[in-house]
């Protein structure tokens, strides 16, 4: 008697409903992936702001820039003369001793090495992040969200007082 190999078709049926059964208890799983991507390049971001802080801190020190309302230090080297940078788009502008909201900060990102590029909400052309800049705050949004994910982003708030610190905000509820 001459036997065939092969599945039946229950047998195959019952296989189709278990890999059913498990796409879709796993999909919920893997559906959320992207907006754990974005809150972790976000905190990510809070650690590069905090990073660039202290280094652009470390400088005004040194620089005797930390005590002084406002002032600046260069990202890379200074004039010959050192009263000025030697690129004048290097001039990180401080107060007291941390980088200002408004030309500090973006620059001491893209100045301490790290990848990250901001840019403007109109010229967002191969940027990471935008920012915004609103009065002494600065908000920076993934690029691929900033038109729409308004509550999705890490505010920088300059200090405005000698001793104070910089504040860094992180908002994920629209990410």
């Amino acid at each position: 008697m001459k036997r065939n190999s092969g599945f039946t078709l229950i047998e195959l049926v019952v296989v189709i409903v278990i890999l059913g059964i498990l796409a879709a208890t796993a999909a919920p799983k893997f559906m959320d992936l992207q907006t754990d991507a974005r809150i972790s390049a976000l905190n990510g971001l809070v650690g590069a702001i905090k990073s660039a802080d202290s280094m652009s801190f470390s400088k005004a020190i040194l620089k005797g820039q930390d005590k002084v309302a406002s002032g600046f230090i260069c990202a890379s080297a200074y004039s010959s003369d050192g009263t000025g940078c030697q690129n004048a788009s290097d001039k990180i502008a401080l107060v007291y001793g941390h980088p200002a909201a408004d030309s500090g900060i973006a620059l001491s990102l893209q100045g301490n090495g790290s990848s990250i590029v901001a840019s403007t909400v109109t010229d967002k052309a191969g940027a990471d992040w935008v920012y915004v800049l609103e009065n002494k705050v600065i908000k920076f949004y993934p690029a691929s969200l900033a038109d729409a994910a308004p509550e999705c982003y890490v505010q920088y708030d300059e200090v405005d007082s000698a001793n104070a610190q910089p504040k860094t905000t992180l908002v994920t509820s629209g990410c």
